[in-house]
């Protein structure tokens, strides 16, 4: 059997969500290679040493930059979930650990410090969002 569109050109808009069936769109139907990664935008205005959130424009990633030790932590959560806990090692020395996610519109990424950023930091120059268009 053929659909009635099959050689046809899709007019621009002309496929609506209200005509998509819910979870007919799956990772494994986006080719993700076609994907143009944006500029990257800093989100150094979101974010302080010892917290910070940023609600995602468009699809894309937030890369949050930790620097902990002594034993601290930062924590990263999505839409109030926590998602990665960055473990700083008792040598006297910050590690340098990214934490990346992906997001959806509207996603909301957030990061806290277990100790006010004293030994947990959230490096807020070294945080960013990648759209990808």
């Amino acid at each position: 059997a053929t659909s009635q569109i099959d050689g046809a050109t899709i007019p621009n808009n002309a496929i609506t969500t209200d005509k998509i069936a819910n979870g007919a769109v799956t990772h494994t139907k986006i080719d993700f290679d076609t994907f143009d990664a944006g500029s990257r935008v800093s989100l150094s205005s979101y974010f302080t040493t010892s917290s910070g959130s940023y609600t995602a424009t468009h699809f894309g990633f937030v890369s949050i930059q930790t620097a902990v030790y002594n034993g601290q932590s930062v924590t990263v959560n999505l839409n109030n979930n926590q998602i990665a806990k960055t473990q700083g090692a008792g040598a006297a020395g910050f590690t340098w650990i990214p934490v990346i996610v992906p997001v959806t519109k509207g996603d909301k990424v957030s990061a806290t410090s277990s100790d006010s950023g004293n030994y947990a930091q959230i490096t807020a120059s070294g945080c960013y969002f990648v759209p990808i268009s």
